[in-house]
């Protein structure tokens, strides 16, 4: 059925009264369907760069690419990457730039998303898939590891024609069965002296503050073992500093914050 255009000048009484300044609309941050006002649309702005600023080796990188380009292009079906190893260290973020890269929204859940009650997992799952396979949406699901659980997931997921990430930072735990279901699996390790120097010079360049360091001080942050969450905090928190003594954020704000978190980090005891 194809709907005549009207020019808002043109419209009836009758028909303003039927007309609506809203839609409805799925909020992927609320999880809920909303109604949105039309005055708030605008075109999706991607970022391109994304992908080209996740730091990862080059080769790890070229995998991904080839492993969604078959997505995009219609070629697979189906496909499940696990993304794993410690907190902080990019496994959402990667999520992200590969959805960014797609031009994709990416839709994020966690256990508790989908209930603790079996039925209710499954019926949550085949929902949400069923829902996002319509929008070609990228997946994330983070650390569903429940053995009890396990069989529910994969059952679901044979059926599922999309992009999924799976992210845990216990893959050692992960069931051979669930295993034999992921087509890409990539550890992210912990970040290096060089990979830490270029989140800080980036994080540093997105904050227009590169030029108030000097790679002398660059090299002394970076050789502290931060991970990428720990920097960016660690960075907000000085800006925080800098801001409450009327300046600039500079290199002794972060050594100040380093130092802080330094001296109350706290460490597990260890076992006997």
């Amino acid at each position: 059925m194809e709907i005549p255009e009207y020019e808002a000048g043109k419209l009836t009484a009758y028909q303003l009264l039927l007309a609506t300044n809203t839609l409805r609309g799925y909020s992927l941050k609320d999880k809920s369907w909303l109604k949105l006002d039309l005055n708030g649309f605008k075109e999706m702005s991607w970022n391109d760069r994304a992908f080209s600023s996740l730091i990862l080796p080059n080769d790890t990188k070229d995998l991904q690419f080839q492993s969604f380009d078959d997505v995009i292009e219609g070629k697979g079906k189906g496909i499940i990457m696990l993304l794993s190893g410690p907190p902080g260290v990019g496994r959402t973020l990667t999520s992200e730039a590969v959805a960014e890269t797609m031009r994709v929204p990416l839709y994020m859940i966690s256990a508790g998303d989908l209930g603790t009650e079996p039925t209710e997992v499954e019926k949550s799952l085949k929902d949400i898939l069923a829902m996002v396979t319509k929008w070609k949406v990228a997946r994330s699901t983070h650390d569903l590891e429940c053995n009890k659980l396990l069989s529910i997931f994969l059952r679901t997921l044979e059926y599922f024609d999309g992009f999924l990430f799976l992210t845990s930072n216990r893959v050692d735990n992960i069931d051979g069965a669930f295993e034999s279901q992921i087509h890409l699996s990539l550890q992210i390790d912990s970040l290096s002296f060089e990979s830490r120097r270029h989140v800080w010079v980036k994080l540093l360049e997105n904050m227009g503050r590169r030029e108030a360091f000097d790679d002398a001080q660059i090299d002394v942050i970076a050789g502290i073992e931060l991970n990428g969450r720990q920097i960016k905090n660690i960075l907000k928190t000085s800006q925080l500093l800098a801001a409450s003594k009327d300046s600039k954020l500079a290199f002794d704000h972060v050594l100040v914050i380093t130092k802080l978190r330094a001296a109350n980090a706290w460490n597990p005891p260890k076992s006997t």
